[in-house]
């Protein structure tokens, strides 16, 4: 056998006596009794509270619903305001964003 043959057996026997010192690891209490409980809720379909959002049908609608809600609310309020709120948007607009360039407003206050 060549050095390098023996050298990788020697870093397997390593291993493997490493694996002698491990000891068994104990599973919490009540694992098992928890883990087959979650089984039989797997198997029996009992459902949570968000079921529904693993099911494709159901949550296409559900956001549908929104999607037609958001389009409702944007014309109502559209059609609700009569005019006004162009008004308040240009009021908001020339008093948050000012058409000059002037970038010392600071230091030019009275």
């Amino acid at each position: 056998m060549s050095q390098k043959e023996t050298h990788i057996e020697s870093k397997i026997e390593e291993s493997l006596k490493s694996l002698d010192s491990i000891e068994r690891v104990n599973a919490p209490d009540f694992f098992y009794t928890r883990l087959q409980a979650r089984m039989e809720a797997e198997v029996l379909g009992q459902s949570n509270k968000f079921f529904w959002i693993g099911n494709l049908r159901l949550s296409m609608a559900v956001m549908a619903l929104v999607l037609i809600l958001n389009f409702m609310s944007l014309l109502m309020i559209d059609f609700s305001g009569n005019g006004q709120n162009t008004d308040d948007l240009s009021t908001l607009s020339s008093e948050y964003f000012s058409p000059t360039d002037d970038y010392n407003y600071l230091n030019n206050q009275q």
